[in-house]
Parts: structure tokens; C-alpha cells; sequence
């Protein structure tokens, strides 16, 4: 029955046990049954690693992304590339329902490329005052588009957790 299987499907997914989403279209027939393996392949993607001994394509790729928080869907079939398109897709599409990423939609008309925002590993100024406009509490970040974030409390930081969610859903 179909209706039991949909429960079930939620109760091990709130248990944590499963990855389903059964409201979110693109992703309705994806189960995960090894959340762990989830978390490595995002963890593939959003890690920055040593990439001195890659080919020179993928190493422009992991450079823009070390430097400007650029993923590109070049770089994601190249580390994905053992995982089926399709399936690489729906991750992607996990990524954007978890906020962990972006996609830029200036780009898709360029080159067929897909250009999608890493906010967390977007870097910051080494000189805090260069972060603040100066005389007020206003937050400036390089995401090469206008972007100031203003904390509700002068002096008070934004948690990470939130600045990040705040970021890709702008």
C-alpha cells in the first residue's frame, strides 16, 4: 500500500536513519539509505583539499572555488563522476533544500555551465574593519553582487549557521 510506504518512509527519514523527501518533487523516488555516504559526498564537494596534483582544468575549478566560493557543474561531474547524472542532480538538488549551495542563474545561458554559490567557504577579509562600513554596523561581503547584512544588535556577530542560510536564500 502505498500510503504505508509513504509513512514508513517518513518515520525512518525523522528518525534520521534515511534520507527521503517526499514533498520536494525532484527528489520523490531518491531514497538514501546510508546517510553517512550522503555526508561524505557533500563533504567531496565542499572540502577543500590539496589540489596541486590534479589536471590543470580541475585545478582552475578548485582554485575558484577556494577563492570566490564558485562550484562548478564541470567540477561536480568530475568528483561525482562514478555517481550517475541523474543522481547527481538529485544531490545537487539535496545541496540547494539543505542551503549548502546556490545556483547562480546568471550563468546557465552563458555556456551551458552551472555555477552554484558555496557560502561556507566564501573567504572572509583577514582585517575585520574592512567587514564593517565604517560608523555603522553594516556587514560588507564580495559575492560580486551588492550584499550588506546589518545585525539587529550593534556589535553582536551573526552565527554561521544562520549567515550562510541567509546568504543562498538572497
Amino acid at each position: 500500500d502505498d500510503d504505508v510506504q509513504c509513512l514508513l518512509l517518513r518515520f525512518y527519514h525523522d528518525l534520521g536513519l534515511i534520507v527521503h523527501f517526499a514533498d520536494f518533487k525532484q527528489l520523490q523516488n531518491l531514497v538514501i539509505l546510508d546517510v553517512q555516504w550522503l555526508i561524505d559526498r557533500f563533504a567531496e564537494l565542499i572540502t577543500i583539499k590539496a589540489y596541486t596534483d590534479t589536471d590543470p582544468i580541475e585545478h582552475e575549478h578548485w582554485k575558484e572555488l577556494e577563492e570566490k566560493g564558485r562550484l562548478s557543474s564541470k567540477l561536480i561531474s568530475r568528483v561525482w563522476r562514478d555517481i550517475d547524472k541523474e543522481v547527481q542532480d538529485q544531490l545537487v538538488d539535496i545541496m540547494k533544500k539543505f542551503d549548502l549551495l546556490h545556483q547562480d542563474q546568471r550563468t546557465m545561458a552563458m555556456n551551458g555551465e552551472c555555477i552554484y554559490f558555496v557560502p561556507s567557504v566564501i573567504q572572509g577579509e583577514s582585517n575585520p574593519e574592512d567587514l564593517v562600513k565604517p560608523d555603522s554596523d553594516i556587514l560588507l561581503v564580495d559575492l560580486g553582487v551588492p550584499l550588506f547584512v546589518s545585525a539587529a544588535t550593534p556589535g553582536m556577530p551573526i552565527p554561521h549557521s544562520i549567515y550562510f542560510r541567509l546568504i543562498v536564500n538572497l
